[in-house]
């Protein structure tokens, strides 16, 4: 193995930070067009975070599927730095409603880490069973085995009296 290909890439870290927050703006994009303005604070609070875990797991779909198979850690991470860039930003809010501390920064960058390993993993999913939908049912071993055993097409001739003769002696004529 490469042991370049082993370490962490910060390009796939960047990359991943970049598509969770185009995400979070597109589907915030979506969903800000339906939402009334007359709703209550609280709710508000609770739809952004929402948007949040939802952005995590739509950008580890996103990613599963176009990453490299084995950058699968570079999402994850990326999705605690946007965590940590969330915390960041509290500290030049004026607003004391906005301070985070260390343990919801922590907890926030698991909950992040987990929803976007699953989001990942569900997107390799995704593309692994598009290919094999791509590739067709012919070529697996499933269907030869079922080939075989029924004897469809060139996988066993049919053997009876009339083939055997007719292949054993190709001028045999009846």
């Amino acid at each position: 193995m490469n042991l370049k290909e082993d370490k962490l890439s910060i390009f796939w870290i960047v990359l991943s930070i970049i598509i969770f927050i185009t995400v979070e703006l597109l589907l915030g994009g979506i969903i800000s067009r339906f939402l009334p303005n007359f709703m209550s604070l609280p709710l508000g609070f609770m739809l952004m975070g929402l948007l949040h875990l939802m952005g995590y797991f739509v950008g580890g779909i996103i990613m599963g599927a176009t990453f490299p198979k084995k950058r699968t850690l570079e999402p994850p991470i990326g999705a605690v730095c946007c965590v940590l860039l969330i915390y960041i930003t509290t500290f030049f809010v004026p607003m004391t409603f906005y301070q985070y501390s260390f343990s919801k920064a922590f907890i926030a960058s698991i909950i992040s880490f987990v929803v976007t390993v699953a989001g990942t993993s569900l997107g390799e999913k995704l593309v692994n069973n598009f290919k094999i939908f791509t590739t067709g049912i012919s070529k697996t071993n499933e269907f030869e085995k079922l080939k075989t055993q029924y004897q469809l097409g060139e996988a066993k001739p049919y053997n009876s009296s009339w083939q055997y003769d007719k292949e054993k002696n190709k001028e045999f004529r009846p």
